[in-house]
């Protein structure tokens, strides 16, 4: 239900993306209503019958609700963000680990891509004895 009113906030604020305030009143009316109607419609049907402890419990679940969808409306931003979650990127470090792990020095040539600013003793590591 959250989720579907999320999408209604979508629908109704795209027309005004340059009137924010507009957007946001007409969103506020909108909740507004959803809120007095909710606990209204059970005192109607339940006329002399109505307790009061259940229309304010269909308030506050009406309120969460609405609350929830504005917070996924927040939320879509990164939930549609068009990039890759499931990327890990490894810093310079855990690279030239793996690089000693298979006997590839890190201290290259001068002009090498992979040449980094580690201590002596890091570079001297015994990895294997083929990388000296």
């Amino acid at each position: 239900m959250a989720l579907l009113l999320a999408g209604w906030i979508q629908v109704l604020q795209a027309p005004y993306q340059q009137q924010n305030e507009k957007a946001v009143f007409i969103t506020a009316v909108l909740f507004a209503a959803i809120l007095a109607a909710v606990p209204g419609i059970y005192i109607l049907r339940r006329r002399r019958d109505a307790q009061p402890e259940t229309a304010g419990l269909a308030f506050l679940g009406t309120l969460t609700v609405l609350l929830l969808a504005i917070y996924f409306f927040w939320v879509r931003w990164y939930v549609f963000f068009p990039a890759d979650i499931w990327t890990w990127s490894e810093g310079d470090y855990v690279n030239d680990m793996l690089k000693f792990s298979v006997g590839y020095l890190s201290q290259g040539g001068l002009l090498s891509s992979s040449r980094t600013a580690y201590s002596l003793a890091i570079a001297y590591a015994p990895a294997s004895k083929s990388s000296y």
